[in-house]
């Protein structure tokens, strides 16, 4: 989960003092789903990327709202992150399929529409999207917070905590992202002009 924090400040005269709490930011991860979904656009799932990053971060949120440190569980580790990997196909690929049907007739949209979207996901491209969305979703909280455990129950250690800071992280999704996007509108700008 990216978290960053927001700051609330009371003025010093109340003798309150500055504290921050954390607050998750899961988009942000969404920028190596774009730069992915370039690479292999066939084999590759943005929405269940998007489903895995959505229920690793469940867990961050659910410790956060209940006030119950450390946020970084089970889900943040890459043994957590298989489990749902495996559950995003399982139960959301199918689930998706149906959901994109669904969406196609709301919108009436046929296969030249720009609001189609394919409603069968290949076994393949949902699990490639569940297995590097979880898998980047760890790595990328690693280098960022001190209630990471990757490895765990191998370690406890993470090695990678501070390697990057969270302007480095933030700055490499955003990068990404916008290589991707802009990548992803050029094609399909160059399909519509030439088909």
């Amino acid at each position: 989960m990216m978290v960053s924090s927001l700051r609330f400040s009371y003025q010093a005269s109340k003798g309150v003092a500055c504290y921050s709490i954390p607050m998750p930011i899961t988009p942000v991860h969404m920028g190596t789903a774009l730069a992915a979904k370039v690479i292999a656009p066939r084999y590759f799932s943005f929405v269940v990327f998007g489903i895995t990053q959505v229920a690793i971060d469940a867990e961050a949120a659910f410790y956060l709202l209940t006030d119950d440190p450390p946020y970084h569980r089970i889900l943040h580790t890459y043994l957590g992150a298989t489990v749902v990997a495996l559950l995003a196909v399982v139960i959301g690929r199918p689930l998706l399929g149906h959901v994109l049907r669904l969406w196609n007739r709301l919108v009436r949209a046929d296969r030249e529409s720009l609001l189609w979207i394919e409603p069968r996901v290949p076994l393949v491209a949902a699990a490639s999207g569940a297995l590097i969305g979880g898998y980047s979703h760890v790595l990328l909280d690693s280098f960022l917070y001190s209630d990471m455990h990757p490895i765990s129950p191998l370690s406890d250690s993470n090695a990678m905590l501070t390697m990057l800071s969270t302007l480095e992280v933030y700055a490499l999704c955003f990068a990404l992202g916008l290589l991707g996007a802009v990548a992803l509108a050029a094609k399909w700008l160059w399909r519509r002009c030439s088909g």
